[in-house]
């Protein structure tokens, strides 16, 4: 149970507005890898349609030559540096202001987030983006949905279009799916890591408490349930948070330091 004192009342009230910033924050992200998808495609269809040796290599038998050739002239990893690299940065250094902010109002602080702490943010958005892979991932789905395409019979435009559309939606039933899915995880992790920098970075905090297990079971396991309400450390703290689910439900609120003189 969560003990009663101030701070677990501090930490519940941080945790609270956190899951409220995380379903804002979703909803923003994913609109952002939507339009993203959606210009990769309208890319990789001009690529196909206008580049006379990717439509030849598309009639005949298309290899590893063919799909990097589309890559490279959809400019899909320019795209990804540029444009996606904007989105997942921009998004990173937000949820720590946004954290920052939700602290300050709770703790009656005025701290300011260190330009060295928003750089480590940056940084791991940064970091994040590479794991993603989107061009591997790309050269994979067009394969897949040519092989499909072909035992469907398809030739021409319609192959060209079952790969156009495989490379928006990958493994998912549609493009919003992906975006969703994709922006729940980051906006989740960039959330908990930018909480753990700056708890650890501000002085007035000494550790965490886990504020975890909050919808019971089924959803919640009894291991989340259990450690509701524990106050650990900060290396605990970011050993729970790597171990975590990308969809788990783990939030990782401050404890204050006592007053001087108490």
């Amino acid at each position: 149970m969560l003990p009663g004192s101030e701070d677990a009342s501090h930490a519940q009230s941080v945790a609270d507005a956190e899951l409220a910033l995380q379903a804002q924050q979703v909803t923003g992200w994913t609109e952002e890898l939507r339009r993203f998808l959606r210009a990769v495609e309208r890319a990789v269809r001009r690529a196909l349609t206008a580049d006379p040796r990717a439509e030849a290599m598309l009639r005949q038998h298309p290899d590893e030559l063919w799909a990097e050739q589309v890559i490279e002239s959809s400019r899909m990893r320019e795209l990804v540096e540029t444009d996606l690299r904007d989105v997942y940065e921009r998004r990173y250094l937000s949820a720590a202001e946004e954290v920052n902010r939700i602290i300050n109002a709770e703790f009656g602080l005025s701290w300011g987030l260190p330009d060295s702490l928003a750089r480590q943010v940056i940084a791991e958005g940064g970091r994040r983006l590479g794991l993603l892979d989107l061009t591997a991932r790309a050269k994979k789905d067009m394969f897949s949905a040519l092989l499909r395409g072909r035992m469907a019979g398809e030739t021409g435009d319609e192959l060209a279009r079952r790969i156009v559309g495989s490379i928006g939606r990958g493994r998912f039933s549609s493009v919003e799916d992906r975006a969703l899915t994709i922006a729940r995880t980051e906006t989740h992790h960039a959330q908990r890591f930018s909480s753990l920098q700056i708890y650890r970075e501000n002085p007035t905090f000494t550790g965490l408490m886990i504020y975890d297990g909050m919808y019971g079971a089924p959803r919640s396991d009894a291991v989340c349930i259990e450690r509701y309400g524990d106050v650990v450390s900060f290396e605990e703290g970011e050993r729970l948070m790597n171990l975590e689910h990308p969809n788990g439900t783990l939030v990782l609120a401050p404890v204050a330091a006592p007053p001087r003189g108490t």
